[in-house]
């Protein structure tokens, strides 16, 4: 079953992910990234994950439930460095930060 993520090379993910060397979060679980990445879409593999629906949220670095997937991660996948990842991501994506402690969650746009 695939999905089709609204992110692409343009909003800064390496066209080097394409075809299953990097993933995503969806509802908990990593979604391999399929194909070629695109300038605005990418296609992850949902097969065996619950829940998955038009207009849901897909965490590109950062947690969800037990997994996770860092800039190091990233990084390594592209073989660069983690500030190169961080400072390709563009403005057309939505930043969600939390502070666990605090209970605080808020979103940037």
């Amino acid at each position: 079953t695939l999905a089709v993520l609204a992110v692409g090379y343009a909003d800064g993910l390496p066209r080097s992910f394409s075809c299953g060397k990097a993933s995503v979060l969806i509802n908990g679980r990593r979604a391999p990234i399929l194909g070629r990445i695109c300038m605005d879409q990418t296609l992850v593999d949902v097969t065996g994950i619950p829940g998955v629906e038009a207009g849901g949220h897909a965490v590109l670095i950062g947690s969800w439930g037990e997994e996770t997937v860092t800039a190091c991660d990233w990084a390594e996948a592209a073989g660069t460095i983690t500030n190169e990842i961080l400072s390709r991501l563009g403005g057309r994506l939505e930043r969600m930060y939390r502070k666990e402690n605090e209970g605080l969650t808020f979103s940037q746009k």
